[in-house]
């Protein structure tokens, strides 16, 4: 069996705390959009900190979808579509049901005016969870897009 240092132990406990926070509905960008201007000054850069904390969390566990997924939804904010893709359809090559990368996925397509595939990342994405709301306004503006 592999040992593992109390650091990389931390990252872990990091990675699995926020999976559960967004199964609960809380997120760092919930929180953030709630907060006062003054509390969010210096924003980037805790998105540039969590990002070196999903790589590291990545290096321990790249099997964990869920770390792939919030490094996804980190260059996301941090506007790094591209990338933003490539770490998502890391996830998609774990769990290919895992329709909030779907998701994620046609959102950085749609940012980088991709409008078809963004269509059909979003159809995937409500293949699997048609009730999920957020997708289904998506879904909307990109067809609004392409019409």
């Amino acid at each position: 069996m592999n040992s593992i240092d109390f650091e990389s132990l931390l990252v872990i406990i990091f990675v699995l705390l926020d999976d559960w926070d967004r199964q609960q509905g809380k997120t760092l960008r919930g929180r953030l959009s709630e907060a006062k201007p003054e509390m969010t000054k210096g924003v980037s850069d805790v998105w540039v900190e969590a990002l070196k904390e999903y790589d590291r969390a990545i290096a321990v566990a790249p099997e964990y979808a869920a770390a792939w997924y919030n490094k996804g939804e980190v260059l996301l904010k941090l506007e790094r579509y591209k990338e933003a893709i490539d770490a998502t359809q890391e996830v998609l090559k774990l769990e290919l049901d895992y329709f909030l990368a779907w998701t994620q996925i046609c959102q950085a397509l749609y940012h980088l005016e991709q409008y078809q595939a963004a269509k059909a990342h979003c159809e995937e994405s409500l293949n699997i969870n048609p009730d999920y709301e957020p997708t289904k306004e998506l879904f909307k503006e990109i067809e609004a897009n392409l019409n």
